[in-house]
């Protein structure tokens, strides 16, 4: 059912349980004839009664009916993810070589056995990348470095944008903040900086260059994504670390 359905209902419903409002003075004063202040009291009561139970009535229905037809959604619930967590447990018990994860397995709540199967494949490709060695330690905190990253972070001095926005992506390696080309995706760069247009213009030409805020889903907090639109180059930006960095 549409929500706005649900909410219309349930005011209805709300409406007709406060319709009786009334109902107690007329038995109290017209029929029975209260009229001491006590009588008048109680009978105040009751109507502030049924008012709230008009406020319930309404809450319910618009609950129960916005849930009628409403798409559900599958997950594993605290409990499923708990059970798993007991059962790689006892898988890495069993298997020596699987030790490495238990750290990762205790910290991560969500976890499950295609995933760590998932790290223990990655973790032996970066033991036997030229590279690697220092990524796998890395890996083994949950830190999930591509080989196009870590092929980045060894050229210093290489640019992926265009040479509009190579002067943020130079500072921005000479910072040492996290950077990494994205993937399948030419001249783009990607980064743990929190970037504006505001905080760019007084250091930097930014000419032809604008940002737009994206959202993966509604309750993402959205990304900066710095644009040349003549290059169709751009710079995602991801994170919290502040550039240009405060004197």
């Amino acid at each position: 059912m549409r929500p706005s359905t649900a909410r219309a209902l349930g005011l209805a419903a709300g409406l007709g349980v406060a319709a009786t409002f009334p109902l107690p003075f007329y038995l109290g004063m017209g029929v029975l004839g209260w009229k001491q202040r006590w009588q008048i009291a109680l009978l105040a009561l009751i109507g502030l009664g049924i008012a709230l139970l008009a406020v319930f009535v309404a809450m319910r229905v618009q609950r129960a009916l916005g849930t009628v037809g409403a798409p559900q959604i599958v997950g594993r619930s605290a409990r499923d993810w708990a059970a798993e967590k007991r059962r790689l447990q006892a898988m890495i018990a069993a298997e020596p070589a699987l030790e490495r994860w238990r750290d990762l397995v205790e910290r991560w709540g969500h976890f499950d056995e295609a995933a760590l199967m998932r790290y223990e494949r990655r973790y032996q490709e970066l033991l036997r990348h030229p590279l690697g060695a220092p990524y796998a330690e890395m890996l083994l905190k949950g830190d999930w470095r591509a080989d196009e990253e870590i092929a980045y972070a060894a050229e210093p001095d290489r640019v992926v944008t265009c040479a509009h926005l190579a002067p943020i992506e130079r500072d921005l390696r000479r910072e040492g903040i996290r950077s990494a080309p994205v993937l399948h995706a030419e001249r783009r760069l990607w980064t743990e900086a929190c970037l504006a247009l505001k905080r760019l213009a007084p250091n930097y030409e930014l000419a032809g260059v604008d940002e737009e805020v994206y959202y993966d889903h509604p309750r993402d907090p959205g990304y900066v994504l710095i644009r040349c639109r003549g290059c169709d180059s751009a710079i995602d930006s991801r994170g919290g670390v502040r550039f240009p960095p405060e004197a």
